[in-house]
């Protein structure tokens, strides 16, 4: 029987921040996990296909176009200009995501508490979840899933002496409540250059030298 080759650390630390943001474990009976990613950046899947080789299952695919999405979202006022099309890519069943997988034995996706920040893992959950205000230069990262969760969150920060964020909670229309962290532009600098490189397909997140 074939073995599995091991993840390298860098792609570990990948999945790791993909996971925090845009990523989920796709779990089928009697099979291993696999990691998918929905996006409307080709390119972004495209860096994923590409750094995970093997894992991969190939490029990413276009599963719902600009004109199906509008139409999901607004049935009764079909609007076009607004969607783009999404886009999806898969990595192979693999038993090097169970411990992944992991985050949602609550039923819900919950970050552990001993995830450790590199560079590398806070880049590609900015990437996903995370914005940059052209006007002030000031990093946001949106994660209403983890809004019970702030002194975990924070210590992620703190544990690789980095600015704590800010934090802020707002009630939806819905009645739902979104929360998100943010840093002042100082700051934001410094996590940033901390980040390193643009993650591909994202560099509009980034200070431009």
């Amino acid at each position: 029987r074939c073995s599995f080759p091991e993840l390298t650390s860098h792609q570990e630390d990948v999945i790791t921040g993909v996971l925090m943001s845009d990523g989920y474990i796709n779990r089928r009976d009697g099979r291993y996990p696999r990691l998918k990613v929905d996006s409307v950046n080709e390119e972004y899947l495209s860096f994923l296909d590409e750094m995970f080789g093997g894992f991969s299952t190939g490029s990413p695919v276009c599963y719902r176009t600009s004109e199906e999405e509008a139409k999901r979202e607004k049935p009764d006022r079909f609007e076009n200009s607004s969607y783009q099309d999404l886009y999806t890519w898969t990595s192979r069943s693999i038993p090097q995501l169970k411990k992944w997988a992991d985050w949602y034995e609550s039923g819900e996706k919950i970050w552990p508490e001993d995830i450790e920040l590199s560079p590398t893992v806070l880049k590609h959950l900015y990437a996903g979840d995370g914005s940059l205000h052209k006007t002030h230069n000031v990093v946001t990262i949106y994660l209403s899933n983890e809004m019970g969760n702030r002194d975990k969150v924070d210590s992620y920060f703190t544990d690789r002496n980095l600015p704590c964020p800010i934090w802020d909670e707002q009630e939806r229309s819905d009645g739902s409540i979104s929360a998100r962290i943010r840093w002042n532009k100082k700051e934001s600098k410094e996590l940033l250059e901390y980040m390193g490189t643009p993650a591909a397909g994202h560099e509009y997140k980034w200070l431009k030298k």
